[in-house]
């Protein structure tokens, strides 16, 4: 099953819920476990490893800071993680 948000390994993915947000780096894919490195997020340290299921990955938001300060989200613009 081919999953768009995992094209490139050291993407940046973003999952928002209840008013705070989480920033993972996209280390590696094995099977339906994706392995995550935190940039930030509520409650965990950075650069802690976090294996997330790859279906929930595949729901989450890019967060490409590359190109852009900003990030669309659902037709808004807002700041990319850094």
């Amino acid at each position: 099953m081919p999953l768009a948000v995992l094209e490139s390994e050291s993407q940046l993915i973003r999952h928002t819920l209840f008013g705070s947000e989480a920033v993972y780096r996209v280390l590696e894919r094995a099977g339906g476990i994706v392995t995550t490195e935190v940039v930030s997020a509520p409650g965990l340290a950075a650069g802690m490893r976090v294996r997330l299921l790859a279906d929930a990955v595949e729901r989450m938001e890019r967060a490409d800071s590359r190109h852009s300060p900003f990030v669309r989200s659902h037709g808004f613009l807002s700041p990319a993680a850094a």
